[in-house]
């Protein structure tokens, strides 16, 4: 993926030298965006049931975690950043503190799935861990939850829920993330519309990294082929 990456943006820089093109749309890839030189296979794209299956498999505290990777579209950094102050139940709408970058500060409306875990996951804590500068997700010492063993809670959620089948890339915590931009995009959803969510600020951005297909539209895509080269 990353030569692939490398390759398109050659092609392009050449295209804007020679007057084709403005711009060079890979320069617009925020740096967590751009595959990693150690990425071997593409991200994991999970429809709805297969989040449910995984969200299942999870322990309490990890499942509130992957539930709002998935239902909001926040990376791991920007989750575990996430103080009750920023969570606003009366408006359903959770700001995002930017942990990665100035544009990914944003606010992100909770759909109904996401309030009800993380008022399941409040209605856990004691009274002291509920106070506005209290992070939402914390370890039994009140500090912040370690990324490595959210992940390691997630491999193991999805060898138990059969989504990691030999031979194939497990589901990490970012797959959550590109499956909300995926289901986005599969749903007919504006694209401006999804990258207010994903907090891009473009769209090129969202198009070129997270237009992935969750496996069960790819059985569309003979009918989406069929339509468009019908005669008459």
């Amino acid at each position: 993926m990353h030569g692939c990456v490398v390759a398109t943006s050659s092609l392009l820089r050449l295209a804007v030298r020679r007057g084709q093109l403005e711009t060079n749309p890979v320069r617009l890839l925020e740096r967590g965006d751009r595959p990693s030189t150690k990425r071997r296979k593409e991200p994991r794209y999970l429809d709805r049931a297969e989040i449910d299956r995984l969200l299942a498999k999870l322990r309490p505290e990890p499942r509130a975690i992957a539930a709002t990777l998935a239902f909001a579209g926040l990376r791991v950094s920007e989750a575990l950043a996430l103080r009750w102050q920023d969570v606003d139940f009366n408006v359903n709408e959770v700001r995002v503190p930017g942990s990665k970058t100035e544009a990914s500060r944003a606010t992100v409306p909770m759909i109904g799935a996401l309030v009800a875990e993380l008022r399941t996951h409040r209605s856990r804590q004691p009274l002291t861990r509920r106070k506005p500068d209290a992070l939402v997700f914390q370890t039994c010492n009140g500090k912040r939850q370690d990324r490595k063993d959210i992940l390691r809670a997630i491999y193991a959620a999805g060898d138990a829920a059969k989504l990691n089948p030999k031979g194939s890339k497990k589901v990490v915590c970012h797959d959550l993330r590109h499956s909300c931009a995926g289901l986005l995009l599969a749903a007919g959803v504006p694209v401006t519309h999804a990258a207010a969510v994903l907090r891009h600020t473009n769209t090129r951005t969202l198009l070129i990294v997270y237009a992935g297909l969750v496996e069960s539209e790819r059985a569309a895509l003979r009918e989406d082929l069929e339509a468009a080269f019908r005669v008459g």
